[in-house]
């Protein structure tokens, strides 16, 4: 077992490190885990950038990570040494009341989250996705097919909050259904809601972003500051307006127009948060006179976790156009400013070697 490991860490306002620790024996349940790569997410270079205070630092930031198996406790069952694993964060404890109701994913009692989660021994907070090698319990691991890129395999996280939304939705086929914001997380939407049977089309204000989209097979897009945008948004369905909207961008802008756009007895999912707080001016009236079903959705439970593992291992869906740009650990600063520039799709932090 080595004796030490390096990980990535968000220090203070847009300063990221690469700080060492040793590391401690393995417990019964538990694997060591050699990393291969973990993705910079929103949230991550949000709070490297000081738009989310709440989450306190050091931060041993990274929850997009994958890797492979090097070494497993004596209790071990579910997984081997060189089983190339991803590791789904979210800890429900499964016998409290929301667990046993099937809410497990946000509302579990008893789930320590990062913001709650006090520092560890050596100081840090976070669950050390950015480290070369990284302790888990093996039973919130899930094995991926080793043909699975390392860079993908690390979205399994993401994609499992939006097959959790979608689920929400109560998709049927053929239903006209709008992605509000198509970067990473709005390109995710947008292909579960297809592989469920969506006809989907997706907005945004980058050429750039659209572009992808059209690489990955929706050649329904709209660009939202074209100012014939609403009038050509209105003829994708008739002018009937459509029947889900998924809100996949934090910003004021998009709630509002989403309210312009939904059709009758409509479903509005929220999918993405903003910072700082967006505004949104909902009329309730319109609400209940239109029959209007507004949807929050956060998090995944764990049944979420392992189909959005299946999709990737059945290679159901396409993700490799959303890696970005792939950067060393030694990198992590510039690897942060990458991933915060507007446009910017998946920065993979590569973490192979001691």
């Amino acid at each position: 077992m080595p004796e030490k490991t390096q990980f990535g860490v968000i220090v203070t306002d847009r300063v990221a490190q690469v700080h060492e620790h040793p590391l401690r024996p393995l417990r019964p349940t538990e694997v060591l885990i050699e990393n291969q790569s973990c993705n910079i997410c929103t949230t991550d270079y949000q709070q490297w950038m000081g738009l989310r205070p709440q989450q306190p630092k050091p931060m041993a930031f990274g929850h997009e990570n994958s890797g492979v198996v090097i070494e497993a406790g004596s209790e071990v069952e579910n997984v081997r040494v060189g089983d190339h694993v991803v590791i789904n964060n979210y800890h429900p404890c499964m016998e409290c009341e929301d667990c046993r109701k099937g809410r497990n994913s946000v509302f579990c009692k008893f789930r320590q989250s990062v913001r709650t989660r006090p520092a560890d021994a050596y100081g840090y907070f976070g669950n050390y996705g950015c480290a070369r090698y990284q302790i888990a319990k093996s039973k919130h691991l899930f094995r991926v097919d080793p043909q699975v890129p390392f860079e993908i395999a690390g979205l399994a996280e993401p994609l499992s909050t939006v097959v959790h939304g979608v689920k929400r939705l109560r998709l049927r086929t053929g239903e006209k259904l709008l992605v509000l914001g198509s970067g990473t997380m709005g390109n995710l939407n947008a292909q579960v809601a297809r592989y469920f049977g969506a006809e989907v089309t997706l907005s945004d204000v980058s050429e750039k972003k659209l572009r992808t989209a059209r690489r990955l097979g929706f050649d329904r897009t709209l660009n939202a500051g074209d100012p014939d945008y609403f009038e050509k948004a209105r003829a994708l369905t008739g002018g009937a307006g459509f029947d889900i909207i998924i809100v996949a961008v934090g910003l004021t802008e998009a709630y509002n127009q989403a309210m312009e756009m939904i059709a009758d007895g409509g479903k509005l999912l929220i999918f993405a948060a903003g910072y700082p707080k967006p505004g949104w001016n909902v009329d309730p009236n319109a609400v209940h006179y239109k029959l209007w079903e507004i949807i929050g959705t956060f998090g995944c439970a764990t049944e979420d976790f392992q189909d959005a593992v299946g999709l990737l291992n059945g290679r159901k869906i396409d993700l490799s156009p959303l890696i970005e740009e792939r950067i060393p650990l030694e990198q992590i600063q510039q690897a942060f400013e990458k991933a915060s520039t507007p446009d910017a799709f998946r920065i993979a932090v590569l973490l192979g070697g001691s």
